[in-house]
């Protein structure tokens, strides 16, 4: 006796997301193991790299468990290898976490960025989607630990070093002007992304008095005392 033409429907219905899941589970299996015999080759980066577009994906997706399996190996790989010691891999964990609905873990890995990795961002530390720790008042306190590291409210401390004409540029000879200092690497792709609207920002207000200073050096501005 053949099965009515709407068990059939039904029971399609009901095997292609169960298949989907199979073969989604798969490919990540097979991106991890791949990223395993990468590393384990001596191309860190290169692992590095496929989990993290894998790892993008899983987090565009929703799928967090996906997303916090990934960026945990991320975490391990960097740790191991000592390839990249980034605040970041903080936030994908602590993002995976949030996106899981364990917030307790997602505070402690947040936590991690600014007091283990001087992470200083507060755009990124204050909003989504680590706005939903806003009532917790650890959260509140790694904003603070974040402003006082950047040295916001304080004087900056004076600095100098040299341009690529030669000339030196110090900081003091700046009074009265509007100083932006842009921390940034060449092989950071926001940082490239970001000098075209620099220099739109520089040419609107630069007869008004503003300097953008680009340096690849790393240093506190923040005065001493």
């Amino acid at each position: 006796m053949a099965a009515p033409k709407g068990w059939v429907l039904l029971l399609a219905a009901l095997l292609i997301p169960a298949g989907c899941a199979k073969s989604g589970a798969q490919r990540l299996a097979k991106v991890r193991r791949d990223a395993e015999a990468l590393a384990r080759a001596g191309k860190a980066e290169e692992a590095l790299a496929l989990l993290d577009e894998a790892q993008f994906q899983a987090l565009k997706a929703g799928r967090f468990q996906d997303d916090l399996e990934l960026s945990l190996q991320i975490e391990t790989l960097s740790q191991a290898t000592s390839a990249r010691n980034s605040p970041w891999n903080c936030l994908k964990i602590a993002e995976a976490y949030l996106g899981l609905g364990d917030k307790a873990k997602g505070l402690e890995w947040l936590e991690r960025s600014v007091y283990e990795r001087d992470f200083m961002n507060l755009e990124v530390l204050a909003g989504p989607p680590f706005s939903a720790l806003r009532d917790d008042p650890r959260h509140g306190k790694l904003l603070a630990a974040a402003r006082d590291r950047i040295g916001l409210g304080r004087e900056a401390k004076d600095f100098q070093f040299p341009l690529l004409d030669g000339t030196m540029f110090r900081l003091a000879d700046q009074k009265g002007k509007v100083v932006l200092v842009d921390f940034w690497d060449v092989k950071c792709p926001p940082c490239r992304k970001e000098m075209p609207r620099l220099k739109v920002m520089f040419d609107e207000f630069r007869d008004r008095g503003l300097v953008i200073v680009n340096s690849a050096q790393g240093f506190s501005l923040a005065s001493d005392g």
